[in-house]
């Protein structure tokens, strides 16, 4: 072998040797990135389960704070509406769709005929008490229940937070949030909303002096600590490191305490309520679609065409007592109440409940109905000796179906600015009670509750 050829093995085999050892340390400089990068995902990770964590709790007294209002706010809307129904100064709405469907589940003729008889005496009453009420006396009903209502909602604006967070409620947040990180590590969505960013600084500090070898206290105790270490990372052969992202998570968890025990503090003696509800300033329109007489006159040839077809059904029986092709729709009521701008559209709800068989009869004025059903009145029953008993059934439900919509139509309530008025209200109440209910302890929240279940009695 000559001298060149040996240096020239010499050189390859000093090049696998440094470029093995090269190789060697390239790994582990990989495998330290990979480490430490898997450790800043951990330390994310916890920062964000312990934000979520921070949300959750918040959300949960807001929400068992808003929901005590809701049914108080929801009892004093249902007395007021309950209050308008009955009060003699409101037109009287009939809820003939609700009524048609059940007439349809009663297999005695006598007893149908007995319902049916009742609706169109209320029918009736309501056209009478229809023509004898102002504009006046609607508009000013409804103004007064609006008003009664604000009273009895009132006593909201005065309550306030009373108290503030105990050490108990510092123990129990603690306890729910080792109990989370322990049970709930995993990977979750970063939500950082801006009412928690104050809070959410916090805790990315915290983890920031917990690295930098500051000693926090911590709510879990040792064995829930390795727990959570477990969780956090799996890796054995790196506990130091790995115990450094422990005790920031924990701090973390502590820091999210305290930020929540203080934050309470701070909203000792705030009121429930932002500021005095408004009264409300808009108007009202009321006016007469159709006129009570003629109403009246369109009822009484109903009621003629009734006597015809309570002969149908007791020569008959309770099977041909619906129109000749019944359909049934979903029960609609027609509670005026519940409708003010919907007090127009009875027609698209009679057209989808109670059929009709007579063409061209549902786009029928009061005039043309009148004449219509006054001739369909006029062909004679022949009683048992009659072959088809369709043209006379058909008849009634037409005109069954007509007087509800001339009955519930003759008082039009245009009041867009007040059901606007009804639903800011709402929402105001609603958004300043969520809003406050965030910052609460539970001692707090549930000290709230309380003064608003006493509100009816006080």
């Amino acid at each position: 072998m000559t001298q060149t050829e040996m240096a020239t093995m010499l050189a390859g085999a000093l090049d696998q040797v440094f470029g093995f050892e090269a190789q060697v340390e390239n790994e582990r400089k990989r495998a330290e990135i990979e480490e430490q990068k898997a450790l800043m995902e951990a330390r994310t990770e916890a920062v964000s389960l312990v934000s979520n964590w921070v949300q959750n709790i918040c959300s949960a007294r807001a929400s068992k704070l808003i929901v005590e209002v809701q049914q108080f706010y929801n009892e004093a809307s249902d007395k007021m509406w309950e209050s308008l129904e009955r009060s003699p100064s409101m037109p009287r709405m009939i809820n003939f769709e609700e009524r048609y469907a059940a007439f349809g589940t009663i297999g005695d003729r006598e007893k149908l005929l007995e319902r049916i008889d009742q609706t169109l005496n209320a029918a009736k009453d309501a056209i009478e008490r229809a023509e004898s009420l102002t504009q006046e006396q609607i508009q000013g009903a409804l103004l007064e229940g609006v008003s009664e209502f604000h009273k009895e909602i009132e006593p909201l604006t005065q309550i306030k937070v009373r108290g503030i967070p105990t050490e108990q409620d510092e123990q129990r947040m603690a306890q729910q949030l080792a109990s989370y990180l322990i049970k709930k590590f995993k990977k979750s969505h970063d939500a950082k909303e801006k009412r928690f960013a104050s809070i959410q600084n916090v805790i990315e500090s915290t983890f920031i002096s917990s690295l930098t070898g500051d000693e926090a206290k911590s709510p879990l105790r040792d064995s829930e600590v390795e727990d959570f270490k477990r969780s956090l990372h799996g890796a054995k052969d790196h506990e130091d490191q790995t115990d450094d992202y422990v005790s920031a998570a924990v701090s973390a968890a502590d820091a999210a305490c305290d930020a929540l025990f203080e934050q309470s503090k701070a909203y000792a003696g705030k009121p429930l309520i932002k500021s005095d509800l408004p009264d409300f300033q808009g108007e009202i329109s009321v006016s007469r679609e159709y006129d009570p007489k003629a109403v009246l006159a369109f009822y009484n040839e109903v009621r003629h065409s009734f006597e015809t077809y309570k002969k149908c059904i007791m020569d008959n029986g309770v099977f041909s007592a619906l129109p000749s092709t019944p359909r049934f729709g979903v029960t609609v009521s027609t509670h005026w109440f519940w409708r003010f701008e919907e007090m127009t559209n009875t027609q698209r709800k009679l057209d989808r409940i109670i059929p009709c068989t007579i063409e061209g009869a549902d786009k029928d004025d009061l005039v043309q109905a009148t004449e219509r059903l006054h001739k369909l009145n006029e062909k004679p029953y022949l009683g048992l000796l009659e072959s088809n008993i369709e043209p006379y059934v058909d008849a009634f439900w037409f005109g069954y179906k007509k007087l509800a919509e001339f009955t519930n139509g003759i008082i039009q309530i245009k009041a867009s600015q007040l059901d606007s008025y009804l639903m800011k209200l709402k929402n105001k109440i609603y958004t300043d009670v969520s809003d406050l209910g965030y910052f609460l302890s539970d001692s707090q929240v549930d000290n709230l509750c309380k003064q608003i279940k006493k509100i009816p009695t006080e």
